[in-house]
């Protein structure tokens, strides 16, 4: 006769109030596994094959998982990641509940919106917020077969948006995200009681110049133009060489063509100030209502010079229509 629920309940409630105290982390695929499950006669075997489930350590048909040398379990790591012995990381739940997971432990305590004006205070913020991972290869509604990658968390500016795979600080004020060079002012970070409502606003200094067409006079009539001046640059191996000769794969060196032996690296470079916010990809503000209201705020904070009407920004966000972002495929609170 199987064992019944009085034996070793209390490790097994352990593991099960461990696994779900992190609300958040919880997916659609929680409950359809437990209804898997809560039929079966074999009591005992189907709660230990369900916490084995929620622990990474089987899948839900019972497929073993490929393991690494030296590693022999998957393990979680909050916010519904997990490291599988393969190497791969894996998403369970939702974007906006992960970025509000790291939001909450890298602006633990803090409840609206707080400012960071320490440029190195921030980065260390934002050093914890774009940890690895920061994209995953297995998660909720991918195949099998699909080679895709999901990245939740996004920098949104008006109508510009990138998911954000790559991040580096280069210093204890300067950090890269992708190819963009930033120098840190200060961040804001502004956190709801919904987590798809959460972000961090990035305010970043202006920069000196390492291409000499770009005089004062330049950096100012494109910055009329488009409310700030960037510069495109390459790297190799620690030389400047100008977004042209990265496109054509040459520089000259000592008088002499040298084409490159190896990728040259793709640098971009605020000249004046910048302003920009990270979010989640299924955010309220990933929406052509989000767009147009971020980017007014936006362009305003750069214009004067000051970014006083965040809260009034955060108070207009409140109203924006859930229906009509890109938070797919689930249902959301009120």
């Amino acid at each position: 006769m199987p064992n019944g629920p009085d034996d070793n309940i209390k490790g097994w409630g352990e593991k099960i109030y461990n696994i779900l105290s992190d609300r958040k982390a919880v997916s659609e695929r929680l409950r359809t596994t437990i209804e898997k499950y809560s039929g079966s006669v074999n009591w005992e075997a189907s709660v230990k094959e369900l916490i084995e489930y929620l622990t990474g350590e089987k899948k839900l048909h019972g497929a073993p998982i490929q393991q690494e040398a030296g590693i022999s379990r998957t393990i979680y790591l909050g916010g519904g990641v997990l490291r599988h012995p393969d190497g791969q990381y894996e998403l369970r739940g939702r974007k906006f509940d992960f970025f509000a997971y790291r939001i909450a432990q890298t602006f633990p305590g803090i409840r609206g919106l707080s400012w960071i004006n320490n440029p190195a205070e921030a980065i260390k913020r934002l050093n914890n917020l774009l940890s690895e991972p920061l994209s995953f290869t297995v998660f909720q509604g991918k195949d099998e077969d699909d080679g895709g990658v999901s990245s939740p968390i996004w920098w949104f500016r008006g109508g510009a948006s990138m998911f954000i795979k790559n991040y580096q600080a280069i210093s204890n004020t300067k950090c890269l995200i992708g190819p963009d060079e930033f120098e840190i002012d200060k961040i804001a970070v502004y956190r709801d009681r919904h987590g798809y409502r959460d972000f961090v606003y990035v305010r970043t200094k202006a920069e000196e110049t390492v291409d000499p067409r770009y005089d004062e006079a330049e950096i100012e009539r494109i910055k009329e133009f488009f409310g700030y001046t960037s510069l495109e640059y390459g790297l190799y191996k620690g030389k400047v060489i100008t977004r042209e000769e990265y496109d054509d794969g040459a520089t000259i060196i000592d008088g002499e063509p040298l084409s490159f032996e190896e990728s040259p690296e793709l640098r971009i470079r605020m000249l004046t100030p910048y302003n920009f916010i990270i979010a989640a990809q299924s955010s309220v503000y990933n929406s052509r209502e989000g767009d147009i209201l971020f980017g007014e705020f936006l362009e305003d904070a750069l214009s004067r010079g000051i970014d006083d009407r965040l809260p009034e920004f955060i108070e207009k966000a409140k109203n924006l229509d859930t229906e009509r972002s890109y938070m797919i495929d689930f249902d959301y609170p009120d």
